[in-house]
């Protein structure tokens, strides 16, 4: 960040309405880090007014969200009352910007809650980043034309919510941070888990240092640590759970260890076979792209292609097409389907995500 601007009226309207005006790039472009070239966000520009004249608007494009707040401002009175420098500005915006640039940014949902005392509304401030809302906006329409999740049990919202989305904006923006908070709750489930049961292996095998710490003592003797070992390498299930609930409160996220055993298995039965969860298809020709997800968020690493095209303009599909060529094709010495567990076991990566751009849109 090379500048700080202080905006009259950045607060309630983004800088335009209807088009990406230059001043907004100007200003953007300031409250972006140093790795987005200013030309990454004109190309941007670009794109969204270009998509303002099409005859079905993206609901995304009228969504505004707020670039520049620490993750601390929780609501838009905070970030009045404090001061907090800022932007206001259409996600569609951000949206072009990390699709040309594969580089995601943070930012924040506006949305409106009720003061369970006074009754009273007010906007709370929902932090996350252009990768988490585009896929989680994704799903959301996926629910609704389903008819799953928060869709399940009402007439069809499809032609209302996805047709006509645009129209709707606060009431769609309203189920979006609802699909993101529930995510964001499962991600805090699976870091306490995760951090209980890192915790409870390593108390068996006996470190002192993390035993002196756990236990709140100086200098244990090894009789101590020897029953350390004893304990912790023999908790049941049921054992487990309360240790657990009782010092890292996993009874917050888990009724009872039956809960907690469901929630296990259904883990890592993701885990179980590439062909089953590629839907990659298997006629189709293109790029891909393909991003590794852990606890700090997605980042691209491996580029592939399948099939070619033709000095004559023709596109040649190879047996199996993109499907075959992510589930057979050889890397790190062995088909995927086998080398990636190994690696992403190796470089603590809970799951590959994938983005298949078709030859057709891109010649």
């Amino acid at each position: 960040m090379s500048t700080i601007h202080y905006l009259d009226k950045p607060f309630k309207k983004a800088l335009n309405l209807d088009k990406v005006t230059d001043q907004l790039i100007e200003i953007l472009y300031d409250f972006l880090p140093a790795i987005f070239s200013f030309w990454s966000l004109k190309l941007a520009q670009s794109r969204f007014n270009e998509r303002q004249s099409e005859t079905h608007p993206n609901w995304l494009d009228k969504l505004q969200v707020y670039v520049g707040l620490p993750d601390w401002v929780i609501t838009e009175e905070q970030m009045l009352s404090e001061e907090v420098n800022h932007i206001k500005c259409p996600f569609g915006l951000l949206q072009s910007i990390t699709d040309s640039t594969e580089s995601g940014i943070n930012c924040a949902i506006p949305f409106s809650k009720t003061d369970s005392l006074t009754g009273e509304r007010y906007t709370v401030l929902f932090h996350t980043n252009t990768f988490d809302l585009e896929y989680h906006a994704q799903c959301l329409d996926t629910d609704i034309e389903d008819c799953t999740y928060d869709f399940e049990n009402m007439p069809s919202q499809y032609e209302r919510l996805v047709l006509s989305g645009h129209k709707h904006v606060r009431e769609k923006t309203d189920y979006l941070v609802q699909r993101l908070i529930r995510s964001k709750i499962y991600r805090e489930n699976m870091n306490v888990l995760k951090t209980s049961i890192a915790s409870c292996r390593q108390l068996a095998n006996g470190e002192r240092e993390l035993l002196q710490a756990f236990l709140d003592v100086k200098n244990i003797d090894e009789k101590s640590i020897h029953e350390a070992r004893r304990i912790y390498s023999n908790l049941d299930i049921d054992e487990f759970y309360e240790w657990a609930s009782d010092h890292f409160g996993l009874d917050t996220y888990y009724e009872d260890s039956e809960d907690l055993v469901d929630h296990v298995k259904s883990i890592f039965r993701i885990d179980n076979e590439l062909s089953e969860v590629c839907n990659a298809d298997p006629n189709g020709v293109g790029i891909y792209l393909v991003y590794a997800m852990n606890n700090v968020g997605y980042m691209l690493v491996y580029i592939g292609i399948s099939g070619k095209v033709s000095g004559d303009g023709s596109i040649k599909i190879r047996r199996g097409g993109i499907f075959d060529r992510i589930v057979n094709g050889k890397q790190f010495g062995m088909a995927r389907r086998v080398s990636w567990k190994h690696k992403m076991k190796a470089d603590g990566i809970s799951c590959p995500q994938c983005r298949q751009h078709f030859i057709n849109y891109l010649v």
